[in-house]
């Protein structure tokens, strides 16, 4: 788990079922820590506006290594092959493990542009990117070829009642 703040920026590694913190490390407080994913047995985590993503060894959480890439870092998935990075527009960025740049990917809706991708997930049955749009109770599911939006998870339920009117509905 990642999370994010200049100063307060974690690296967690929690149990799934039960929630207790079995390893934590703090990032240097110039980086605000966002993404991050596990990818051949390194995790990788994207800093917001440092243009750096930190790799990490899962189990000791020391850091490893870095590289640095464009624009904002948001979130972060793997495919399998390749690293795939949002950055709060409707463009994804593939990255070679090294951070090589594999080329881009425009999502679009029915033709219009979906911006704000957030934080990524990838479904490898389905081949699919999932990416929560930010202030939008929705998830698109995202082709990873053609970038067209395959369908919407609406999540509009998982939010409180007397949290609702806090953010858009899409």
């Amino acid at each position: 788990e990642s999370t994010g703040l200049y100063g307060k920026s974690l690296l967690t590694r929690k149990d799934p079922q039960s929630g207790e913190t079995l390893a934590q490390t703090s990032l240097d407080a110039g980086y605000f820590g966002e993404g991050a994913t596990l990818a051949e047995g390194r995790i990788y985590l994207l800093t917001w506006r440092e243009h750096i993503a930190l790799i990490f060894n899962p189990d000791s959480l020391q850091l490893e290594g870095w590289f640095t890439y464009g624009g904002e870092g948001w979130g972060l998935t793997y495919d399998g092959e390749r690293l795939i990075r949002s950055d709060g527009t409707k463009t994804l960025y593939f990255h070679g493990l090294d951070g090589t740049p594999q080329g881009t990917l425009d999502v679009y809706d029915a033709g219009v542009p979906v911006a704000n991708l957030n934080e990524l997930e990838w479904l490898p049955e389905q081949r699919l990117i999932l990416a929560n749009v930010w202030h939008v109770n929705r998830i698109a599911a995202i082709d990873p070829v053609s970038g067209r939006v395959v369908f919407w998870l609406d999540i509009s339920g998982l939010v409180p009642q007397d949290l609702r009117g806090s953010a858009q509905h899409g």
